[in-house]
Order: C-alpha cells, then sequence, then structure tokens
C-alpha cells in the first residue's frame, strides 16, 4: 500500500479529515471564481426556492462584478 501512494505516512487526523470531508486548513481570505469567457458561454447558477421551485439566477457572478460600484473599480 505504502509503495503505491509514494512511500507517505499519513496520519490519523489527516485520514479523519478526508474521510469526513473536512478541510484540512482554513483561511481567512475567501476566494470567488469568475467565469471570463463570452457571455453566451456562462453556466448559470440554480438554486431552489422556499417553495422547492428550481429558480435561476438572472445574474452570472461576472455580471455582478461588472456592476461592482466605481469605487471598487481597483479590487480584483
Amino acid at each position: 500500500m505504502n509503495r503505491l501512494i509514494g512511500e507517505r505516512d499519513y496520519s490519523v487526523q489527516e485520514v479523519c479529515h478526508l474521510l469526513l470531508g473536512l478541510p484540512l486548513q482554513e483561511d481567512s481570505r475567501v476566494v470567488r471564481s469568475v467565469d471570463c469567457r463570452l457571455p453566451e458561454r456562462h453556466n448559470h447558477t440554480l438554486e431552489f426556492s422556499e417553495n422547492d421551485e428550481v429558480v435561476e439566477q438572472k445574474k452570472t457572478a461576472y455580471e455582478k462584478y461588472l456592476e461592482r460600484p466605481e469605487d471598487l473599480e481597483g479590487v480584483s
């Protein structure tokens, strides 16, 4: 088994985190991916409403980014 994984030893804590789907680290920064392809190639997000109906979001993350306030123009 060790030869298959490159002779790396996994700690019990690391194995438990991986099996439970928990993050191995936390960071104070939030990373948000923005799709910069042509607008017609963007994926649209679907959400469930309170009535369990599927609702498509009106704006993509890229459209929201383009409509950001002027004081945030220099912030990437």
